[in-house]
């Protein structure tokens, strides 16, 4: 029963010219335990993070998954000032919950 198989999922958001975004999430009992998210450049280059140097998209990184597993949804507020990068996020995790469901 529940809306979701346990495990982990993974899926993509839309490209466009600003790239685009992988989620993957661990679902345990029909909740979001785990999201791991990576970022890559119009060119397919994985942003580094640890080098990157645009504030709002290091917090929209680094905050997102928690409000994933907190709030138990892909349907999160964006990340001011990160607006394209926060939407590819949310698509990609939503998409890997499509792929969850039962």
């Amino acid at each position: 029963s529940g809306n979701y198989f346990d495990g982990v999922f993974q899926a993509k958001s839309k490209t466009d010219e600003h790239g685009y975004a992988i989620a993957i999430v661990t679902i345990k009992d029909d909740k979001i335990t785990n999201v791991e998210l990576k970022y890559f450049d119009e060119k397919g280059k994985k942003r580094d993070f640890e080098t990157y140097e645009y504030e709002p998209s290091i917090k929209a990184y680094k905050e997102l998954p928690k409000k994933f597993v907190m709030e138990n949804t892909y349907d999160v507020d964006t990340v001011t000032g990160a607006t394209i990068s926060s939407i590819k996020y949310i698509q990609a995790v939503k998409n890997a919950l499509e792929i969850a469901k039962r």
